[in-house]
C-alpha cells in the first residue's frame, strides 16, 4: 500500500514511474535488431536499474505476505479469503514455481495496470478540460456524494452514476487496447 511518508513507497513509486518512461522510448534496437546486444542508448541498462527498487519492494511485500499468512500456505489452501498473491503462492510447488517467478509476475501486472491506468487517466482529464460542462457536472456529483472532507470509498461508487458515465464513455472514445480485429479491403 502506498504511503507518500515511507521513503520506500515513494522509491518504489518514482522506480515504476522511471521504469515506464524507459521502457516506452524510441529503441534503436527495435529498429535494428543487429544492435541489440550494444545497447547503444543504454535501454537495458535504465530498466536493470530502475527495476532493483521495484523487485525489492516487491520481495519485501511478498514476504510480508508469507510472514503473515504462514510459510505453510505454500502449496496448501488456505480457508480464508484469498487474493491474487495468495493463489500464486498456494500453487508455488517445489522448483517448478519460485517466489522469483511469482515476484515477476506480480511486476509484469503491476506495469501492465500502471501504463493502463496511466493511459486513462491522462485521456480523461483532456476530455474533461475540452468539455468545461462535463467536468463541472461530474464535480457537482462528486460534491453532492461524497463532500469535500472525504476520499471516495468503493460504497461511493454505485451512487456516481454520471462519473461511471464519463468513465465508460472515456473508454468509448479511447479504448487502452484495440478491440476489434485489423482487416483490409479486397
Amino acid at each position: 500500500v502506498y504511503d507518500a511518508n515511507n521513503p520506500d513507497s515513494v522509491e518504489f513509486t518514482n522506480a515504476v514511474s522511471s521504469w515506464l518512461k524507459t521502457a516506452v522510448k524510441p529503441n534503436l534496437a527495435d529498429i535494428f535488431p543487429c544492435l541489440r546486444f550494444l545497447d547503444l542508448q543504454g535501454v537495458r541498462r535504465d530498466l536493470t536499474m530502475y527495476s532493483k527498487p521495484v523487485y525489492k519492494y516487491l520481495d519485501e511485500f511478498i514476504n510480508n505476505r508469507l510472514a503473515r499468512n504462514g510459510k505453510e500456505m505454500v502449496g496448501h489452501e488456505r480457508k480464508a479469503e484469498k487474493d491474487f498473491l495468495d493463489v500464486l503462492l498456494i500453487e508455488m510447488r517445489g522448483e517448478d514455481f519460485s517466489l522469483v517467478d511469482i515476484r515477476i509476475v506480480i511486476f509484469e501486472l503491476f506495469m501492465a495496470g500502471s501504463d493502463t491506468t496511466d493511459s486513462t487517466v491522462e485521456w480523461a482529464m483532456a476530455e474533461l478540460i475540452r468539455n468545461p460542462q462535463m467536468m463541472k457536472r461530474a464535480q457537482q456529483e462528486l460534491e453532492e456524494t461524497v463532500g469535500r472532507n472525504r476520499s471516495v470509498e468503493e460504497s461511493d461508487i454505485e451512487n456516481l452514476t454520471y462519473l461511471h458515465a464519463v468513465v465508460k464513455e472515456i473508454f468509448r472514445l479511447h479504448p487502452v487496447i484495440p478491440l476489434l480485429v485489423p482487416h483490409r479491403a479486397d
